[in-house]
């Protein structure tokens, strides 16, 4: 065989290669690379060291110092709750009525809030936290909403903010305090959107329906 085509044959085959040896290295680039210090792998972390802990009475939590994250859960019998309280009964803690982000008298005022409410009893109500640094909170707090949907913080909106003042209290009733009067100092004027309890138990069921279809609340991780 001519020298000039050894060589073009000898050449074609490097190109061959080359390019075979491309295209693998194409197909395997894209392989996502694991970044410990990516936003989402941070949440995951968070979420993981979090769901250890071991809930509490919402009323026994012991003094903390810092910020951290924490998640309150019901277990009692009030009816339009049924769904959540099933799924945290027996230590399964398997879906937070509420996720927030605050310190040790946040917690506090929070247990009060319950105890003023005529259809809530504070034995029914647990919390775990998290003591952290607070530049990670909010990843670890959205990943929890996320993915568990609390429905005081997604449905029954109103919980969460501090008590007004006494100028303040002509405000709407918060659909929270619609359905639990008895808070101090709360907005006393007829909610716009929802005339009674009776209309947020609806909008409870139709979440519910929307929240169970796509998945059940998953378990804590071990």
């Amino acid at each position: 065989m001519p020298p000039q085509k050894k060589t073009e044959m000898h050449r074609s085959g490097r190109t061959a290669d080359h390019l075979s040896a491309g295209k693998e290295s194409r197909e395997t680039s894209g392989a996502a690379k694991f970044n410990p210090l990516a936003l989402d792998t941070l949440a995951e972390s968070m979420v993981t060291e979090f769901l250890k802990q071991t809930p509490v009475c919402l009323d026994s939590v012991a003094k903390f110092e810092g910020p951290g994250v924490y998640a309150i859960y019901y277990t009692g019998p009030f009816e339009p709750y049924k769904a959540v309280a099933v799924a945290n009964r027996g230590n399964k803690w398997a879906w937070p009525i509420y996720v927030g982000k605050a310190k040790f008298e946040r917690l506090r005022h929070h247990a009060q809030s319950i105890k003023e409410a005529k259809s809530l009893d504070i034995k029914d109500f647990w919390c775990r936290y998290l003591v952290t640094e607070e530049i990670f909170i909010p990843l670890c707090e959205s990943l929890l909403i996320t993915r568990y949907a609390p429905i005081w913080n997604q449905v029954v909106t109103g919980f969460g903010p501090k008590v007004v003042g006494k100028e303040r209290t002509t405000q709407q009733t918060s659909m929270w305090d619609l359905l639990h009067p008895g808070r101090h100092g709360r907005g006393s004027a007829p909610s716009k959107r929802f005339k009674s309890a009776e209309d947020i138990q609806k909008k409870l069921e139709e979440a519910y329906k929307r929240f169970l279809s796509k998945a059940e609340p998953r378990p804590p991780r071990s």
